[in-house]
């Protein structure tokens, strides 16, 4: 076939994205473990900022209850520093005052005082004590008490007691988190708007789209390997710790796979490195215990930046295999509707000079399959 005649078939074998992997999470909150503090806010109208203070101090496990009802998945980095530490402070200019802060918190906090002394025994005392000027260990001790903030709350990220704590018992964070919730994410309009329980029950928290699309290529591939009776072989070379491979397989350790046509996934190819790194495909196949192809697989629903960005990687990558190990061949397998699209049509006639018949949709690769199995 000619460029002309080979972009048309490939386009009218391109496919549209299909909804087969999961799109939600598992639920983020078990509701039978926060009876208590799903009872305090039904309770009735939260009537004032004192009224939700107390109810904050008195049950701070509440604030996974508030994080569910407002956040997808949970309350950003940003929101924890805005909740737990005094900003208005922090980002003044005024040094004595910030380090009446720190010592205030040094104070009331022995986690964060954990967190800051660690920091403090690094690279900040040394320099420390090489400083007479107080103005200097003022600023050094600053930025070691914004760093320390920065992470403690990446702690409180996995560690909720922490914030549990900081709410309980202290009431400039509490104050903070109750005038946020109030004023800013409107509580009570909200909880006028939802029955909690069945909400908390039965939210889902959608995956990222980025993710299911990025997955969506390799799941086909594997459904169209599987449906072609190849082995996957992944169980066998992680037995075996075979993760980087050479030109040819250890026979005496995959002796019965011997004559068969199998595949892995997730593999480097030990012959090929680009400045200094080595290179994981999606897909190898494999016959008789000799590599065959390597496999890239992307799945386009529209334009950007990555589709350069992987024209020139594979391109760079053919152009390798070639030189290095020509017994194996590329194949770059991509599908979706950017495809049809004019700027996709220049892209795979300018890709047809490199790679020929090597670049496919996941209907073409299926036939050459066949093909391949046929021999």
């Amino acid at each position: 076939m000619n460029k002309e005649e080979r972009y048309l078939e490939f386009a009218s074998s391109i496919s549209f994205f299909e909804f087969i992997q999961e799109e939600f999470n598992s639920k983020g909150l078990n509701v039978l473990d926060y009876k208590k503090e799903i009872q305090v806010i039904e309770s009735g109208k939260i009537n004032n900022l004192e009224d939700l203070k107390e109810k904050i101090k008195d049950y701070p496990r509440i604030f996974d209850v508030f994080e569910q009802i407002f956040q997808l998945y949970r309350f950003t980095n940003t929101q924890l520093i805005n909740f737990l530490f005094n900003i208005e402070i922090l980002n003044s200019a005024n040094a004595k005052l910030i380090l009446q802060y720190l010592d205030e918190n040094l104070k009331m906090d022995l986690h964060f005082k954990l967190v800051f002394d660690k920091i403090l025994q690094g690279d900040l005392k040394g320099k420390l004590e090489f400083t007479n000027v107080k103005s200097t260990k003022d600023d050094l001790m600053i930025k070691a008490f914004k760093e320390a903030i920065v992470i403690y709350i990446e702690k409180a990220e996995n560690k909720k007691e922490l914030v549990y704590l900081r709410l309980k018992n202290y009431d400039n964070s509490r104050n903070r988190f109750a005038n946020y919730l109030i004023d800013k994410l409107k509580l009570n309009d909200m909880l006028e708007s939802i029955r909690l329980e069945a909400y908390l029950k039965n939210k889902r928290i959608p995956k990222d789209t980025k993710s299911i699309h990025g997955k969506y290529g390799v799941i086909k591939i594997g459904k169209i390997l599987e449906e072609m009776k190849f082995l996957n072989a992944d169980k066998r070379f992680k037995e075996i710790k075979l993760n980087e491979l050479d030109d040819s397989l250890p026979e005496d350790l995959l002796s019965d796979l011997k004559g068969k046509w199998i595949y892995v996934t997730e593999k480097y190819l030990k012959s090929l490195k680009k400045d200094g790194k080595k290179k994981k495909f999606d897909f190898i196949l494999i016959y008789d215990l000799n590599l065959k192809y390597a496999i890239e697989t992307n799945f386009y629903s529209t334009s950007g930046t990555k589709i350069g960005i992987n024209e020139g990687e594979y391109v760079e990558l053919n152009k390798e295999i070639k030189q290095k190990i020509p017994q194996v061949k590329f194949m770059w397998i991509t599908d979706g509707n950017y495809w049809l699209t004019n700027t996709g049509e220049s892209m795979f006639k300018r890709c047809f000079d490199t790679f020929g018949e090597n670049i496919l949709s996941y209907n073409l690769f299926r036939k050459r399959l066949e093909l391949i199995k046929n021999g």
